[in-house]
């Protein structure tokens, strides 16, 4: 078969655009450190590599969700934990005032302080996490508490998902946390009618009517104490899982670096051969280029 000059430097120049591609995907691997850069580089593990991406990324979310829960529960535990101490404020101004030996400008003046008290812990009923009122359910409102102590929030769960199939809850329902509106009772109604009660009785010298409201103050702090243990319990299984998470991200990072990550040694030595192989190439080339037709007739 005659071989012509034309499919000589053909061939050539076939081998020099191989060598310039074994060039540039080592060039890729030493820069990058990578030695998956497209699926075709590894069609086998492409598809491994996008499942392994696709559950660190999930993981990475349950983090995020963990974090969120956690938060929500923080918020819901610091504001628990001062109502519980603001009501047992009240409860001994409270004590105080009814005792007999208390006169009546102290009496107005406790029944001052429990009015202030009350506003503190509407307050606390109000914390806020990432713009979201804390005890107010899923219930789109700034307040979980109006003005007037009124429950404005709902009672559903908030929840996040921090595993397959693992949803938690993560708030109190004010309701749970501050007790029920009774309009027609306020002294057997929530924390807040409660101090009410209480702060007009004073003003009132009606010391029997105080002594009511003081015993529902006591259901009050039970009631604060019971919701701080159960945002207690939420925060500590929300906790429990940190490791969890984190021992699962760091599993599924080091999947794909196994996958994805180059050699970079190998990638020197083959980035070095692929150089000289394109050096090759190129010198074989401008070898046959200087051929004439003089070469053929001498």
């Amino acid at each position: 078969m005659r071989v012509t000059h034309l499919g000589t430097t053909a061939r050539f120049q076939q081998q020099l655009e191989n060598a310039a591609v074994r060039q540039s995907n080592a060039q890729g691997k030493v820069s990058t450190g990578r030695r998956i850069a497209r699926p075709s580089d590894d069609p086998a593990v492409t598809g491994t590599v996008l499942q392994t991406g696709s559950q660190l990324r999930r993981t990475e979310q349950y983090q995020r969700n963990r974090d969120d829960a956690s938060g929500w529960l923080g918020t819901i535990g610091q504001a628990l934990t001062q109502a519980s101490t603001r009501i047992t404020v009240a409860r001994t101004r409270t004590a105080a005032a009814i005792n007999g030996s208390a006169a009546q400008d102290q009496r107005d003046a406790l029944a001052t302080e429990i009015r202030s008290i009350s506003s503190e812990l509407r307050g606390l009923a109000n914390e806020r996490f990432r713009g979201r009122a804390v005890f107010a359910g899923t219930a789109d409102t700034d307040v979980a508490f109006d003005d007037t102590g009124a429950f404005v929030g709902d009672e559903e769960q908030v929840a996040r998902t921090l595993g397959t199939g693992d949803r938690v809850v993560v708030n109190v329902s004010g309701v749970d946390a501050f007790g029920t509106q009774d309009i027609v009772d306020p002294v057997n109604g929530n924390t807040f009618q409660v101090l009410e009660a209480v702060a007009a009785a004073l003003e009132a010298g009606d010391i029997p009517q105080a002594q009511i409201g003081l015993d529902k103050l006591d259901d009050s702090h039970t009631r604060i104490t019971n919701a701080l243990g159960q945002s207690g319990a939420l925060a500590s299984r929300v906790e429990s899982m940190a490791v969890s998470l984190a021992d699962d991200q760091l599993v599924h990072r080091q999947q794909l670096s196994q996958l994805e990550d180059a050699d970079l040694a190998q990638a020197m030595v083959d980035l070095t051969a692929s150089q000289v192989a394109y050096e090759a190439s190129l010198a074989t080339i401008a070898q046959a280029n200087r051929t004439s037709l003089l070469d053929f007739i001498r």
